[in-house]
């Protein structure tokens, strides 16, 4: 038994060692995919970092991490939302005559994830208070920041579509060149930011990052694919 799985491995290696660079575009997308993953994990942790290490107060670290577990709920939306919308995805937008029924499916889609990401936002910052006394009574310091950042965590959440669309067309080097960007960005802009203003600094520089990418990627979309990635009608 262990000699036929020893075959069958070595079987493969060599098809693989003889394939072509060519006939491996499954292999470049794959890669692109992960290292794009890679970066927008890194990207989520250097505002955290920055604080820990660049912050005036060393308090300002759990107060921050406070935050970021508040607006965590946030991203749950798009995440979720869009699911029902990805098995097919790849075959509607190989299909240009598909696209109008990919863009009827994206408004209906659009308007619940609009509602419920608005909805939720609203509920933060109007609770903001309330929801970080849970916390303990000081990190109502925080609730500045944590205002700041769950507006431009509503407004990322809003584009994220945009992104999926280009990578499920094949188009996922666009958005690892927009992460890659995006990852530079956070150590230009939040570092300094934090250092100057603390973390009310770290909230808008991570907010003006967060938007970049994905309404970029919206212009992208719209002339590439011909579709409005965040139209509701």
């Amino acid at each position: 038994m262990n000699k036929e799985v020893l075959l069958i491995l070595e079987t493969g290696i060599k098809k693989l060692l003889k394939t072509s660079l060519s006939q491996m575009d499954w292999l470049r997308t794959s890669s692109r995919l992960i290292a794009n993953n890679i970066i927008f994990s890194v990207t989520c942790t250097i505002d955290l970092l920055a604080v820990e290490i660049f912050s005036s107060n060393e308090s300002n670290v759990g107060l921050y991490a406070a935050i970021l577990t508040i607006i965590s709920f946030l991203w749950l939306i798009p995440t979720n939302i869009y699911q029902g919308l990805k098995p097919n995805l790849a075959l509607m937008l190989s299909d240009i005559n598909k696209r109008s029924e990919l863009q009827s499916k994206l408004n209906r889609t659009n308007l619940v994830a609009f509602i419920l990401i608005g909805i939720q936002g609203f509920l933060i910052i109007f609770f903001s208070r309330e929801i970080l006394l849970h916390f303990g009574p000081h990190y109502i310091a925080a609730q500045p920041a944590l205002i700041i950042l769950t507006l431009g965590v509503c407004f990322s959440c809003i584009a994220r579509i945009a992104p999926v669309l280009l990578v499920y067309a094949g188009d996922e080097q666009i958005v690892l060149k927009w992460s890659i960007v995006e990852l530079l960005l956070m150590f230009l802009l939040v570092i300094p930011a934090t250092y100057y203003f603390d973390i009310i600094g770290t909230a808008s520089a991570t907010t003006v990052v967060l938007i970049i990418k994905p309404f970029v990627t919206i212009l992208i979309a719209r002339k590439t694919l011909n579709l409005r990635p965040i139209s509701i009608f």
